[in-house]
């Protein structure tokens, strides 16, 4: 598991955001842990990606969620991770562990900030 700014996320999907709009198989599929960076994802992958939110409804708590067999594949699945870490979504770092992939860029938002 790769943790990376997202910025430099962006850049490794770089190739797979240009010209023009993807076919639903050759879009780059990303699973946000909480619908914001999910949100944002969507905002600058536009056509080219396929995004998950796991929680999708805002008023959902992060700390309360569950997770189901169905999040363990939709995690599997994919080929970018974003999520907050710094115990707002602690279920995540067990989902991914449970299915590591080397070629899968993780994002963690925590990391970013230093904290």
């Amino acid at each position: 598991m790769r943790s990376v700014p997202f910025l430099a996320a962006l850049l490794v999907a770089a190739p797979l955001l240009t010209g023009t709009t993807a076919r639903a198989e050759d879009k780059l599929n990303i699973v946000a842990a909480e619908n914001f960076y999910g949100d944002l994802a969507r905002q600058i992958g536009g056509s080219h990606v396929a995004v998950t939110s796991i929680l999708a409804n805002p008023d959902d708590d992060p700390h309360l969620f569950e997770t189901s067999p169905s999040t363990a594949r939709t995690i599997a699945d994919a080929k970018i991770i974003i999520y907050n870490g710094a115990d707002y979504d602690p279920w995540m770092d067990k989902l991914l562990s449970a299915s590591s992939k080397p070629d899968r860029t993780t994002i963690i938002a925590a990391d970013l900030i230093g904290k």
